[in-house]
């Protein structure tokens, strides 16, 4: 462990938290905390249950010095009001970074969200329009805002992702997750427009691969990435590829409504890296 480089996952249940923290073990000495927890997760070492809301949630924690801190929080209720969003995403955040020793601190990656953007007509860069019309947009650019004062005063380097929509096999209650769900079920999928909006998308494989080259080969002060692959589905692909894989009638409603997308524009990364296509990880998963 002496020459394994510390890493702190905070929200280590969730499904990015979860594939970096069951991945990345063999190469980094990794520390993960969880608030609700699932995969068996209280049986692997140096995983520590937290609340975010409490006084001092990391106090359990204390005296440790970490190379790399990943902020994998997601909390993106539908039915909660800002307070609570507020009390999680932002003081959440607030109460890591008081925590933190962060003169030692190598780098910070901050997950965001690729919806703080407006829906385009065209693709979406970094400096794309930014539209904050629910409390967890608003929560999350002000997490991404928290993270740059901290690092101008601290000197860290900042890594702040923008995912557009992530899957995964261990995924719940998420769009392909309940597309997946629906169809088996033979249940109507109701979709704007035609084809219903088009979606960026990445496989939470290889959001973990690239999170790996960050730790290791990032030299930048700061940096602001959209996280996707070079594939983009509209609702409409999303369920045939499912639906053939399946065997099975998908019943699609569509309507007249104006659709906008959230197609993100390539970037250093997307160059980079070679990135699964939905229709192989349909194969691969069912």
């Amino acid at each position: 462990m002496l020459n394994k480089k510390k890493i702190l996952i905070v929200g280590a249940s969730s499904l990015v938290g979860n594939d970096l923290f069951l991945n990345l073990r063999k190469m980094f000495d990794i520390t993960g905390t969880y608030y609700t927890y699932q995969n068996n997760f209280t049986k692997k070492n140096n995983f520590y249950q937290i609340n975010l809301k409490s006084k001092k949630p990391f106090k359990n924690l204390e005296n440790n010095i970490f190379h790399t801190v990943i902020w994998c929080i997601n909390f993106n209720k539908k039915k909660s009001n800002f307070d609570n969003a507020f009390e999680i995403n932002v003081l959440g955040l607030i109460k890591l970074m008081n925590f933190l020793n962060l003169k030692e601190l190598k780098k910070l990656i901050f997950f965001s969200s690729g919806s703080i953007y407006q829906p385009s007509s065209f693709k979406i860069k970094e400096n794309s329009r930014i539209n904050l019309d629910d409390n967890y947009k608003i929560t999350k650019y002000l997490g991404e805002k928290i993270c740059e004062v901290y690092r101008k005063y601290f000197k860290f380097k900042l890594i702040i992702f923008r995912p557009f929509t992530i899957y995964g096999k261990k995924q719940k209650n998420k769009l392909i997750y309940n597309l997946i769900n629906k169809i088996k079920k033979n249940k109507k999928i109701y979709i704007d427009g035609k084809f219903g909006i088009i979606l960026s998308c990445i496989s939470v494989d290889d959001v973990t691969k690239i999170v790996k080259h960050i730790i290791l080969f990032f030299k930048k002060p700061k940096s602001v990435f959209n996280l996707s692959s070079p594939y983009s589905y509209s609702l409409y692909d999303f369920c045939n590829i499912i639906s053939k894989k399946l065997n099975k009638n998908v019943k699609i409603v569509t309507n007249k409504n104006k659709v906008k997308n959230y197609v993100s524009d390539s970037n250093k990364l997307m160059k980079k890296f070679k990135f699964i296509n939905f229709e192989n990880y349909i194969e691969r998963i069912i």
